[in-house]
């Protein structure tokens, strides 16, 4: 008897993580509906696919008109896989959809030559806490196995957005530490700890409400440690206000990280200034160093007789800050390739100083 407890707990525990396993959605490969195999929907299918995958990696509903300019050449070579599969439609007719999988390179510097910014890959769980009240219907808390036609929706939209999302399973664990009740009135604590068990960063609290304008009013809260975002929207089609739910998030989730990387992009480059000769162009060369809008701050890490070396750090992008540096104060500082026999493989970047009567 002991011995059958034991394999039925083995069996509920891998039956449980399989069910907590979500895996981010590959951003780089995205399926469409074709016609046909042939060449001719072959090409529209590929630029299709192309699109929704600028989306996904963008994190943006960015407009891809400009893929028209891209020739068939460079959309093949784009390509590292495809594959067909049907799908039987509730009225038993078929539908084909191709899958294509691009290259990662590509399809970032694509995005790259056109300024837009590729979200990191690395996107955080949300667990979507749902509650529904149909039309006369008692509200329930969404879950995979009895709400198909809902989380079919929410799969198609996350799958859209390059968003990883999972529901809870609301069994007896879930019943224990968390209510319809709590759900309903985004009892943060309480949603917060029974969250924990499925080792999600974040998690959302949904409800949504039939109203007497004929309307579907969706309200949601989402959280992901001290970070807060809440918003409402309303339409006449319950599926149509859960898949802008979806959107919305990734909206809110995209500002966060750009948010984020900015914070982040405080990156520290070394340079060498040559032609430095005494005291005063030494401290003038810091101060003008200081002024530049894209540094934060200027550290000296070594003076010699006519250079020195200093560590900036900066924000924003390396091209920005050498177009700076550049520009600064009438061109006084001139960029100097450096030798292929220089020793001094830390320092990355070169500049003259232009010791002339502007400057002093």
């Amino acid at each position: 008897m002991k011995r059958t407890v034991l394999i039925l707990f083995a069996l509920l525990s891998l039956i449980t993580s399989a069910a907590m396993a979500t895996d981010t959605p590959d951003l780089y490969q995205a399926c469409v509906v074709v016609k046909s195999r042939s060449k001719p929907a072959w090409r529209v299918g590929v630029r299709k696919a192309l699109a929704d995958v600028m989306v996904k990696v963008s994190g943006q509903m960015i407009n891809t008109a400009d893929n028209a300019s891209l020739s068939q050449a460079e959309l093949n070579s784009m390509v590292q896989r495809f594959s067909y599969q049907s799908k039987k439609q509730e009225n038993d007719t078929e539908q084909l959809i191709m899958s294509v999988r691009f290259d990662p390179h590509a399809v970032n510097k694509i995005l790259s030559d056109r300024k837009i910014a590729v979200w990191n890959t690395e996107r955080p769980v949300t667990l979507l806490w749902l509650a529904v009240a149909p039309q006369d219907e008692r509200a329930e808390i969404v879950t995979r196995d009895q709400n198909p036609q809902i989380m079919t929706i929410i799969d198609e939209t996350t799958e859209k957005r390059g968003l990883p999302m999972a529901v809870p399973m609301m069994d007896l664990t879930d019943i224990s530490r968390v209510t319809l009740h709590d759900v309903w009135n985004f009892n943060t604590t309480m949603v917060q700890d029974a969250t924990k068990r499925y080792q999600a960063p974040a998690f959302m609290m949904t409800k949504v409400t039939f109203g007497d304008d004929k309307l579907w009013h969706l309200r949601s809260l989402w959280v992901m440690k001290e970070q807060q975002c809440q918003w409402e929207l309303s339409h006449e089609n319950l599926m149509s206000v859960l898949s802008a739910n979806i959107d919305r998030l990734a909206d809110e989730m995209w500002s966060i990280a750009v948010a984020q990387k900015q914070m982040a992009s405080k990156e520290q480059q070394i340079l060498r200034i040559i032609g430095v000769n005494g005291i005063d162009e030494f401290t003038k060369v810091v101060d003008y160093l200081k002024e530049l809008a894209p540094v934060k701050s200027v550290a000296v890490q070594q003076i010699e007789s006519d250079s020195v070396v200093v560590a900036l750090s900066y924000g924003g992008d390396l091209p920005a800050l050498t177009d700076a540096i550049i520009s600064a104060h009438d061109h006084c500082f001139h960029q100097v390739e450096c030798a292929k026999d220089n020793a001094d493989a830390a320092v990355a970047m070169v500049f003259e100083w232009q010791n002339n009567e502007s400057n002093l």
